[in-house]
């Protein structure tokens, strides 16, 4: 496969497990936070997670790694616990389509002609992190992944933190220290030291007082791929609005696995 269709299948698939340069960070305060348990930091976290059974949005996506860069647009359908579509476009031309089910994963290579159909659990294994149906509907959403249990809190600035560690991973939450929003995720499996983190902000009320964040930037890094970012920016978001999802691989085109 070519650099730029390389490139494209990367971001139709980290783009689901998946923000921006416009990347818009918080305000920050010099004020001293008060102490929180981690009991009280991971109930603030379950609370504020977004709960919908339809998502659609519109994103602008910009993939960088050492050696190649690509800015595209792309569309997202969401229905909860069941699929994942993505649409992705550059100068207004579809280049290719995604879709997720809780078993399987598609990709449509429309540069090339070429699709790819794989068993998630192929997913999980491509990018050497847990990567089920569940964990990256969070990711999309915004909302916090678990890999650990016995999570420690502390505070570091003007942000709470919730710290974790299991024999295969560290898992690290950053909150911010006034409504509690999650500013960040990061994991490193230590056997790798492949490093995966996910930096929120923009954050805007849905409805039912819901908050979404509009601006995402997704790096990740391990000593055989070196650094890889996506960054996203959201706009035209519906929620609880059905949509079709279509999906029809053209029987020209190649299967590649």
């Amino acid at each position: 496969m070519n650099k730029p269709a390389f490139g494209l299948s990367l971001i139709l698939l980290l783009f689901v497990v998946s923000g921006c340069n416009l990347f818009r960070p918080t305000a920050t305060s010099t004020a001293e936070l008060p102490e929180r348990s981690a009991k009280f930091l991971l109930k603030k976290l379950v609370q504020q997670q977004v709960e919908l059974d339809w998502f659609s949005a519109k994103a602008r996506v910009d993939f960088a790694d050492e050696n190649f860069s690509i800015a595209v647009t792309a569309n997202l359908r969401l229905r909860t616990d069941s699929v994942i579509w993505a649409n992705v476009k550059k100068l207004n031309l579809e280049a290719g389509r995604a879709l997720v089910r809780p078993d399987s994963f598609f990709v449509i290579d429309r540069i090339n002609r070429q699709y790819s159909r794989q068993p998630l659990s192929a997913l999980a294994n491509m990018l050497e992190v847990p990567a089920n149906f569940q964990v990256l509907q969070s990711i999309l959403l915004g909302n916090p992944v678990f890999l650990t249990t016995d999570l420690q809190a502390g505070i570091e600035g003007d942000q709470y933190t919730l710290r974790g560690e299991d024999d295969r991973f560290t898992a690290d939450y950053f909150l911010d220290g006034r409504d509690f929003s999650l500013q960040k995720i990061a994991f490193t499996e230590k056997k790798t030291r492949r490093a995966v983190s996910m930096e929120l902000s923009g954050y805007q009320s849905l409805k039912k007082k819901q908050n979404f964040s509009y601006f995402r930037t997704v790096r990740v890094d391990s000593p055989e791929t070196g650094p890889m970012q996506i960054e996203l920016e959201f706009s035209k978001i519906e929620i609880n609005t059905p949509k079709s999802i279509e999906f029809e691989i053209p029987s020209r085109y190649s299967e590649i696995n």
